[in-house]
């Protein structure tokens, strides 16, 4: 019998744990896609002339402030997460501020990035993409929202639903898509800069909206003695 249990046991947590992954394999699918899902539509609508410099300066924008990214959801993020088993409004409140702090040093790389773009271009890339380096501060700003995105999903792994995390993607990778086959066929590089920021703050908002009903629950279990 307690062979029979144990057996039972692991089978729930292998269930348990496909659950919990499986989804994150689609959520890495549409991250890489939305990020590069501009370049393929450019080039497949014939801007190969404006290609190389949107890609190389878009490459600028995004590296830099994914590089804070990375180094915010190192040393902070885990935290969380060893501190809280579940979702609570103390964990949210935590998010919001590594959000808050994020937000503040990513603006000011963006400004920088805004200040100095045809210094970056010349440092990184080559001076014949200076004409776009117009694109590498708009780029930030862009992926600054995807980061605030990324930080605040992290509200869903502690809750251990990432069902609701590649929902969130897969309407950013939508949204992008129809954009992209909208408006770059008449636009180019200027529509490809505007649906890119534009589907990422669309996640924002669901982003916003979700976090707002998980909130609003816990309020009403807070509330209610649940």
């Amino acid at each position: 019998v307690l062979f029979d249990c144990k057996e039972i046991n692991i089978k729930n947590i292998n269930i348990s744990l496909i659950r919990y992954s499986k989804p994150i394999v689609f959520i890495a699918v549409f991250n890489s896609t939305l990020s590069s899902m501009d370049q393929y539509f450019l080039y497949y609508f014939d801007y190969e002339k404006e290609l190389a410099g949107y890609i190389a300066n878009y490459n600028i924008g995004e590296k830099i402030i994914f590089s804070l990214l990375s180094i915010i959801v190192t040393v902070f993020v885990p935290v969380v997460f060893k501190k809280y088993q579940d979702l609570t409004l103390s964990a949210i409140r935590e998010i919001y501020i590594i959000s808050i702090k994020f937000i503040a040093l990513s603006s000011v790389l963006v400004l920088i990035m805004y200040l100095v773009s045809d210094y970056l271009v010349l440092f990184f890339t080559d001076e014949k993409y200076i004409d776009t380096a117009w694109i590498i501060p708009i780029i930030g700003f862009g992926a600054m929202i995807l980061g605030v995105v990324s930080i605040g999903a992290e509200v869903f792994p502690i809750k251990k639903t990432t069902n609701i995390l590649m929902r969130l993607y897969f309407i950013g990778f939508l949204i992008n898509f129809v954009l992209n086959v909208v408006f770059i066929p008449n636009y180019g590089v200027i529509a490809a800069i505007i649906t890119t920021v534009g589907s990422y703050l669309a996640m924002l908002l669901y982003l916003a909206l979700l976090i707002t009903k998980e909130k609003n629950k816990l309020i009403g279990l807070k509330c209610y003695g649940g």
